[in-house]
Order: structure tokens, then sequence, then C-alpha cells
């Protein structure tokens, strides 16, 4: 932002507001090799949201984090989406993260192989082992139940498998 020439008042005011969008605000004045993971990432995020930018392209943005920190991002990333105006663009070969998506595009050695919606995407189940991508893991689950219990055709989350196996346990 000082490069960009601006005021260091307002910039001040930004990064403050920036930090206080990722609940970082009590580590302002911390040593970021102090940070966990997680909080680094937050800090980073914070960095970018101070510039009030359009489109944030995240990569790989939890690969190196443990689950909590893998959460906390995923959930600040949901919150941005729910209250800022922000395209968020994020690369990831981990297909669990993309539940949050409203659309998917599948690349293949650089190639666009699939592009749609995340269910759409999800219904090739066991097929995305053909672009690099693990099925996810209700979909693996729901395949191996569809003999034994009455689930319906297509991807289930893990909300709608629960309750799918619940509902036809109960009809036994």
């Amino acid at each position: 932002m000082e490069n960009q020439g601006v005021p260091r008042d307002e910039m001040v005011k930004e990064v403050d507001q920036a930090l206080k969008m990722v609940d970082m605000q009590a580590y302002k004045t911390r040593d970021p090799q102090s940070l966990s993971g997680g909080q680094k990432q937050r800090v980073a995020i914070a960095g970018v949201l101070a510039t009030k930018p359009q489109i944030i392209i995240m990569d790989e943005s939890t690969s190196m984090l443990d689950p909590n920190g893998r959460k906390t991002v995923l959930d600040l990333i949901k919150r941005l989406r729910k209250e800022q105006s922000i395209t968020i663009i994020s690369i990831t070969h981990d297909i669990e993260e993309t539940q949050l998506s409203e659309r998917i595009v599948v690349l293949n050695d650089g190639k666009v192989v699939k592009d749609s919606d995340p269910k759409t995407i999800y219904d090739l189940g066991p097929e995305l082992t053909n672009f690099g991508l693990e099925e996810p893991f209700s979909s693996q689950v729901a395949h191996s139940l569809r003999d034994a219990v009455k689930l319906p055709e297509g991807y289930l989350n893990e909300e709608e498998l629960v309750k799918s196996i619940w509902k036809s346990s109960s009809n036994m």
C-alpha cells in the first residue's frame, strides 16, 4: 500500500480493518515467526484484503496446515464470500475443499477436461481419479453402501448421506 502512495493514516486504518476481518487483530504486533501456519495464512489474506481487491487467487492455501488451521482458513474463505463482494479463485488438488465453490474447472495436463458446478463434478465419482483427484469421501462411502442400503443416485454430501442412511434404516 505504501508503494501505491496510500497515506499512512489510511493504510493503518485499512490494515486494522483487514486484520479484524480475519480475526487477527490481537496478533498485530507479534513476530510473524511466532505465528502458526493457519495464523500466517490469515495474516497473508489480511494483507491482500487491505488492498480491497475484486479477485483473490489462492494457490493450495491449506496444503501445509493442520486440520484446525485448514478449517479456520476454509471458514474464513466461506465468510469472505458471504460478506464481501470478492471473487475467490482457489487452486487445489483437494476435492473436499471445492465444496464451497460455485464452479469447478478440472484441468488435466494443462487442459480443461471438466467445467461445471460441484455436484456435477462430484457425480463423476471414481472417474475423478483419471484426473489425479480423489473421489470425495462421502461419495466413496455411498458407493460402498449402495448395494446394502437404498440410497439416491448421484453425489451426496456428508449430511445428505447420513440423512439417507438414517431414512433407509428406519424404513427397514
